[in-house]
């Protein structure tokens, strides 16, 4: 009794002292969750059903009505959904509810779709649960459950937060099993209505002919007006499966009169792969062997077309017991049918291009795998168009579209006849699968191929358009893949064809491979590693060449990666922006260099200036003068005792213009200091804008001429050098390896340098030791 009033329509009640049951109607305005709550007094109204009625106290009422509130509450995107389903199922069917009432209705239903969908194991019994329900609700027309499906293949999973351990392919698997259950569950419902419908027929039948013979005629009047006015088709049929009778939505069904029905043996119309079924039941009931079937079958109209079907067929017997007719109600599911095949087909197949998508391609792949032998190979071919966003940017997303067909059109036409699949695995890139291969040479003759049909100019739009494609290809064994990893191979191998030239195509690469996973495993973990505390800083000395003493410090951030070991912060800066983590760690790194030179403040009574070396992704960032702000209030420390070392092209707008953060933070008394000025060009001159306390320069062109020095590389750092020195900055030299290295920069005019003839980056306690030394240059401390 419990489960069952947890599937009452919005408004009706069930009260157990009624055997024969009598429904209830409440609402909030009338007798409803709120006027009849315990102690409010007061008959319930009842609403009469066709077999029987049901009642229900006024408590568990209010607490259906206050579950649908707190539903629409909870979960916005759901009563959001819920209201687009009732807009799309109201009045399809005569319902004695309110537009609201059946708003709240849905609105439990799309609660439990998602509790279905979120529970493990999965089971889709309770979409059939909600079909049973509609179907006790009174949406009984066949148009209810085409547009239920609609509404739920289209507007439920935008929906829906599924949880994090299930795939999309896992989710969308789920949608399809409780969209087929809740169809399922609607159409045996809605069958069991017409069996009782046909029972209390028969049940009459019986009865009146029992009765006297001037009731008999009365009573089939009656029985052939109700059979002719039911909108399931209804028949008679003799015990040779052969038609008496028949009603006319039978006929309609059929597309024909119910006259030329009469006499036809019903199983030749019957679709030959079901008539073995068709004809074990029916014969069966002319037998009495039993007397009742139900059974989904498709017949077949003018001898062609299918026409999906639940059927239920019922025995009549003679006075003595024996088989005399059978009455059978066929039911059109076709509709219902069709619109589960439109469900399944957008959730398999690219709408756009109509090619296989990603959880078809993954399939076919596991189904390749597993059906070659254990040598056996396969290619996976990875086509992406190049510059694609410019079509969509210059000529229009319409034209982009087009053009996309017409890409996946040529290639469906060119492995149509190969045993090849080709799908749609994202926006712009494709992938055909080429099973059983032989060899790289074979598929790259292919490739060549395929790529000739693309590149050929298409007329999209009255107007013509030409297409570059790379591609990456990879022919590996089966016994050593699976469809992610050869996938995953394929995209890093077409990205290597992009970053080549593009227009090409490349061949797996497994050392490549292993750097492009080192490199994703590094991007993937760095988030969690920066909260582990997995980084962290030593300093390298910035030395005065005059006199070989300590003036400042570089942070150098250090990775200690447990499966890479130690790493410099050259294996991962460039990954940290790659993969959005670049502000984050740039923040760390500021926040870690100041709390350090705080601690060396307190404890030794002074510091060496730190630098912090910036890339061009924070130098950008519009919360920089912010976090500096921040940082240097929580740690104490002067702002004169930071140094920022940023690339000389960030700091600068696109127009040519200083950005305005460095004259805030010099405002603040950060230092500025200007690096990688190989990439200035013209802007160079522009530095006297910027309030710069120094420039930072490769000190490689000083080394001995024997190790690879150029004479006119250290021509142009002197001369370099010589200008800086005129514009007002200091110069900072790095790599400085030797002695002899240090002469010449100190020659040509640098101040100080860096490197490992004054030593490697330390940890903090070696920078301790160099100030207790009396190193650090007097007027550098703060």
């Amino acid at each position: 009794m419990t489960q069952q009033l947890n599937w009452l329509p919005h408004g009706l009640r069930r009260t157990p002292d009624d055997d024969e049951g009598r429904d209830v109607v409440g609402g909030e305005g009338d007798g409803g969750a709120d006027d009849d709550a315990p102690g409010a007094g007061g008959p319930p109204l009842t609403l009469g059903m066709a077999n029987g009625a049901v009642r229900v106290s006024d408590e568990l009422s209010a607490s259906l009505v206050q579950e649908t509130r707190s539903v629409a509450r909870r979960d916005p995107a759901l009563a959001e959904f819920a209201h687009d389903w009732a807009a799309s199922v109201f009045l399809t069917s005569y319902v004695a509810m309110t537009r609201q009432d059946t708003e709240d209705l849905l609105s439990r239903f799309a609660h439990r779709l998602e509790a279905a969908l979120r529970r493990e194991p999965f089971s889709p019994e309770e979409g059939r649960r909600i079909g049973a329900a509609m179907i006790g609700a009174h949406f009984t027309d066949s148009t209810t459950l085409e547009n239920t499906l609609r509404v739920l293949g289209t507007r439920l999973r935008p929906c829906l937060s599924p949880p994090p351990h299930l795939s999309e392919r896992e989710v969308a698997t789920r949608l399809i099993a409780l969209s087929s259950a809740l169809a399922a569950g609607y159409a045996a419902a809605l069958q069991d209505h017409v069996l009782r419908q046909q029972e209390d027929l028969k049940v009459s039948m019986m009865l009146e002919r029992q009765r006297s013979d001037a009731m008999l005629k009365e009573s089939d009047a009656r029985f052939r007006t109700a059979v002719e006015g039911c909108a399931t088709g209804v028949a008679t049929l003799d015990v040779r499966a052969r038609v008496q009778t028949a009603n006319s939505a039978l006929a309609e069904l059929f597309a024909t009169g119910g006259s030329e029905l009469v006499g036809r043996d019903i199983l030749t119309m019957v679709h030959p792969e079901d008539l073995p079924s068709a004809a074990e039941h029916l014969t069966a009931l002319s037998a009495g062997e039993c007397d009742r079937f139900r059974s989904a079958m498709r017949f077949l109209i003018d001898g062609e077309q299918p026409v999906w079907t639940r059927v239920t067929g019922s025995l009549i017997r003679d006075k003595q017991g024996m088989p005399d007719q059978i009455v059978m109600f066929v039911e059109d599911c076709t509709q219902s049918f069709l619109n589960q095949e439109m469900v399944r087909r957008q959730l398999m197949v690219d709408p756009l291009t109509g090619l296989a998508n990603r959880s078809v391609l993954v399939s076919q792949m596991e189904a390749v795998l597993g059906s070659l032998r254990p040598d056996g190979r396969l290619a996976l071919c990875y086509f992406g168009l190049d510059g694609f966003r410019l079509i969509n940017d210059g000529l229009g997303y319409d034209v982009g579209d087009e053009v996309l067909r017409k890409v996946a059109g040529r290639l469906a036409a060119e492995v149509a006849s190969t045993g090849e699949l080709v799908a749609r695995i994202s926006a712009d890139e494709f992938v055909v699968l080429i099973p059983d291969t032989r060899g790289t040479a074979p598929v790259v003759e292919r490739v060549e191929v395929l790529l000739a049909a693309l590149t050929e100019p298409m007329r999209v739009c009255d107007r013509d358009v030409s297409v570059s494609v790379s591609v990456g290809v990879v022919e590996r064994s089966a016994a050593e893949v699976g469809p992610l990893e050869l996938i995953r191979a394929g995209d890093l191998t077409l990205r290597a064809a992009k970053d080549d030239g593009r227009a090409q195509w490349a061949l797996y690469d497994p050392d490549r491979d292993q750097i492009g996973h080192r490199r994703s495993r590094l991007a993937a973990t760095m988030p969690a590693a920066l909260r582990a505390h997995e980084f962290y800083l030593d300093f390298q000395p910035v030395m005065r060449l005059a006199d070989g003493r300590l003036t400042s410090v570089r942070a150098v951030a250090r990775w200690d990666h447990s499966e890479f070991g130690l790493l410099s912060q050259d294996d991962f800066v460039g990954l940290a922006a790659e993969a959005g983590q670049v502000v984050d760690y740039g923040r760390w790194l500021l926040r870690q260099a100041c709390e350090q030179a705080q601690r060396w403040r307190r404890g030794l009574g002074s510091t060496p200036t730190v630098s912090v070396a910036l890339v061009d992704r924070q130098v950008r960032d519009q919360d920089l003068v912010r976090d500096v702000r921040t940082i240097l209030d929580e740690t104490g420390l002067p702002p004169a005792s930071l140094r920022l070392e940023v690339p000389a092209v960030a700091a600068f707008t696109d127009t040519g213009e200083p950005l305005d953060t460095w004259s805030i933070l010099a405002e603040l008394g950060v230092r500025l200091v200007v690096g990688e000025l190989g990439s200035m060009g013209r802007l160079l001159s522009r530095l006297r804008l910027l309030p710069v306390e120094a420039v930072l320069v490769s000190g490689v062109p000083a080394r001995d001429p024997n190790e690879g020095s150029d004479a006119v590389d250290q021509f142009a750092l002197r001369s370099m050098v010589a200008m800086f020195r005129r514009l007002g900055p200091a110069v900072i030299a790095s790599d400085v390896d030797d002695a002899a290295q240090a002469r010449r920069l100190r020659t040509m005019g640098c101040e100080l340098a860096y490197g490992e003839f004054f030593g490697p980056p330390s940890d903090p306690m070696g920078i301790e030791e160099l100030v207790a030394a009396g190193s650090l240059v007097r007027g550098t401390e703060r």
